[in-house]
């Protein structure tokens, strides 16, 4: 015979606190990522209009924003909301779920330690050396695959 289903004891809501709190903190970290693309294509655009050599010149506030794959910069703010949007499809349904079904008391530090590693990514990447993006993708790729490893441990549990 197969195990007598036990449904899970939700935590209450003292318990989801410092889930509330990791969220916050992610978020803050998500806003401050976009912050910053939007602060390295007006930087562009003013040090671009300045330049003595592009004097007389359009320099299109189009192409600096939207269309910039020539400054570093903005692919830096580009490429940290970008990789940080795309990894939040995985990120953050593994927390609620690791939240209300494996322990609640991890989800703030999870939150810390995704968020903090997520907000270098924009200075690693202006280092031109690339593979150093790695010390801010690694981590989250890490807690991502701890979250899934312990939720699948409950559910075969």
């Amino acid at each position: 015979m197969g195990k007598k289903y036990v449904p899970p004891s939700f935590p209450n809501p003292d318990e989801l606190k410092g889930a509330a709190l990791g969220l916050c903190v992610y978020i803050v970290m998500y806003a401050l990522l976009l912050s910053f693309q939007s602060f390295s294509k007006s930087y562009l655009l003013k040090a671009k209009r300045s330049d003595p050599k592009n004097e007389g010149k359009h320099i299109s506030f189009l192409k600096t924003k939207y269309y910039n794959n020539s400054d570093i910069i903005a692919l830096a703010g580009d490429r940290a909301v970008g990789n940080t949007l795309e990894q939040s499809l995985v990120f953050i349904p593994l927390l609620l779920a690791h939240t209300m079904l494996v322990d609640e008391k991890e989800a703030f530090s999870i939150c810390v330690i995704y968020s903090l590693s997520r907000i270098i990514y924009p200075f690693l990447y202006l280092t031109r050396f690339f593979p150093a993006v790695f010390v801010s993708t690694v981590p989250g790729y890490c807690v991502c695959g701890y979250m899934n490893y312990k939720l699948f441990l409950w559910a075969i549990s």
